[in-house]
């Protein structure tokens, strides 16, 4: 970003800075910096912040959450999320994570039990905002309420689309082995994942990423890149790209079933499933009657003549022989207990070497 256009900014700085005190600050920057800089405190005109109604009301949307309340150039006037759920031992009701950070930025707060109803269109174009922002919200949004926003209606998806719409997004790229994975910042529409796409950001899955590690890295992605975009949006300097329906594909929500190992598939196959389900709902077999999760793996690719789902031990390594090599086992956890290494386990289950699992 070169100096003439800072200077050419410098009219619509949203701060009382002088122009010396904005190249004195820019000086300091990165070049990747220096775009920050001015969506924060150049595009938006004096005294005018884009209004945000944030709609998430899953964790993974904490923070973008926060990010779009810190954002110079945003201010958030309305949550809108799921009802309070019974929680815990005792299952008393208790707020999700976003009213959660939402009651901590003391921010307004709306928990209707179906969004899109009459009541819900009014009690959200009473906020005039110019952007609704979602992630992970829950529920269908009505095209009634999509009109609504002055500028646009946004939804974060974690994959690269059309690739990967529907509910398990982060599994899928697990599952299918993909080397990468990302966020698309697309525009709402009533079709499920389907609108035109903003912008995407990607993100590389090391060989040891699980669903969990996967899913709090493209938490933070979005917090770190989706604030600058809208403004990016509302300045005009982003146009929405149709997706290419050709190459688009579903995919359904995780069930607690998926987790069930089937030993006679290729030992890689079962590798992905142990890291696309961690930590829910667990990649899991049976051991003696009782479930037995596994949480860390590794691929193996020695030939064993023993019948398949028997545990073996080759010097301190203990797996399971599969239909295409054998599954190292390093983390573990049986029923009742806590989850433990794999020497641990042992050291109370001595039986566990020669068992058939299954």
């Amino acid at each position: 970003m070169g100096w003439v256009t800072l200077r050419g900014l410098r009219f619509y700085i949203n701060q009382s800075l002088s122009q010396d005190q904005v190249f004195e600050l820019a000086e300091k920057m990165k070049y990747d910096e220096i775009t920050h800089f001015i969506l924060n405190y150049c595009l938006v005109p004096k005294n005018r912040k884009l209004k945000i109604v944030f709609m998430g009301s899953d964790a993974i949307g904490a923070h973008l959450l926060k990010s779009l309340y810190e954002h110079r150039a945003l201010e958030v006037v309305l949550v809108v999320t799921g009802e309070d759920k019974p929680r815990g031992r005792r299952m008393q009701r208790q707020p999700n994570p976003i009213k959660a950070l939402a009651l901590d930025l003391d921010l307004p707060i709306y928990q209707p039990k179906k969004l899109s109803t009459p009541e819900g269109v009014e009690r959200l174009q009473r906020e005039g905002a110019d952007f609704f922002v979602l992630m992970a919200y829950g529920q269908i949004v009505s095209q009634a309420i999509l009109n609504l926003p002055k500028m646009d209606a946004l939804n974060v998806h974690t994959s690269l689309l059309p690739k990967y719409r529907g509910a398990s997004p982060i599994q899928s790229a697990l599952l299918n082995g993909d080397e990468k994975t990302g966020i698309s910042l697309m525009r709402m529409v009533k079709e499920m994942d389907a609108g035109p796409v903003y912008q995407q950001f990607e993100l590389g899955i090391e060989d040891d990423d699980t669903a969990g590690a996967l899913w709090e890295k493209l938490a933070k992605l979005a917090a770190t890149e989706i604030p600058d975009e809208v403004v990016r949006i509302a300045d005009e300097s982003l146009t929405p790209v149709d997706q290419d329906e050709s190459k688009a594909t579903y995919i359904r929500k995780i069930n607690k079933s998926d987790g069930e190992i089937d030993w006679s598939e290729p030992a890689n196959l079962i590798h992905r499933k142990v890291r696309a389900f961690s930590p829910w709902p667990s990649a899991f077999t049976f051991f003696e009657g009782r479930r037995l999760k596994i949480y860390k793996s590794r691929v193996q690719n020695s030939k064993r003549n023993e019948p398949i789902g028997t545990v073996v031990q080759e010097g301190s390594l203990v797996g399971v022989v599969t239909g295409d090599g054998v599954l190292e086992l390093m983390e573990l956890q049986l029923e009742g207990k806590r989850q433990q290494s794999i020497q641990d386990f042992l050291n109370g289950n001595p039986s566990f070497i020669g068992a058939v699992l299954g």
